[in-house]
């Protein structure tokens, strides 16, 4: 109970979380409550960080392939420079 009021907290899918994870869980909610904290609010500020952790690392994946197609565009121009350069002049 947080502030005189009782709520019920879900640990998990029967077939996805074991008895023993399920144990932990409960205790680390637990451990929260005495500390004054509040449990589901503690999993939703979990969740929005994994969240944004995500979504970084997906934006920095579309950064990096939108940075490697324009150096190898820049390369294939700077192929075609030094390709010039080899060209024999005409005499």
């Amino acid at each position: 109970m947080l502030r005189s009021k009782s709520r019920e907290m879900g640990l998990g899918s029967l077939t996805k979380v074991t008895l023993a994870d399920a144990r932990r869980k409960a205790a680390d909610a637990r451990l929260a409550l005495s500390d004054g904290r509040d449990p589901l609010l503690l999993r939703r500020e979990e969740k929005a960080q994994r969240a944004a952790e995500e979504k970084v690392a997906a934006n920095s994946a579309v950064t990096f392939e939108k940075s490697k197609s324009r150096r190898n565009g820049a390369m294939a121009v700077m192929r075609s420079v030094l390709d010039l350069d080899r060209i024999q002049p005409i005499q």
